[in-house]
């Protein structure tokens, strides 16, 4: 009895073993690109804008250093997302 219980719990577990993971589709990957493209020219219209109103070398260290963190974040992010 225990032999079958074992025998019957491997064999479930090879069925299911067999299951690949779902591809997304070409949509998918279409709408997740962009995505991130619509990100990305988001933030460089916000760095822009803060660059044409800059009105010192310091206040263009501020839009430059503010840039760089978003778009760090932004990276953060994608890689997230696509780990999962």
């Amino acid at each position: 009895m225990k032999f079958l219980i074992v025998t019957l719990a491997l064999m479930t577990s090879f069925v299911f073993a067999d299951e690949k993971p779902k591809e997304p589709t070409l949509q998918d990957i279409k709408s997740k690109i962009v995505g991130n493209l619509e990100q990305k020219i988001s933030n460089l219209n916000t760095f822009k804008s803060c660059v044409q109103s800059a009105s010192s070398k310091e206040a263009l260290k501020d839009c430059r250093k503010s840039f760089k963190e978003t778009m760090l974040k932004s990276k953060v992010d994608r890689k997230k997302t696509k780990k999962s």
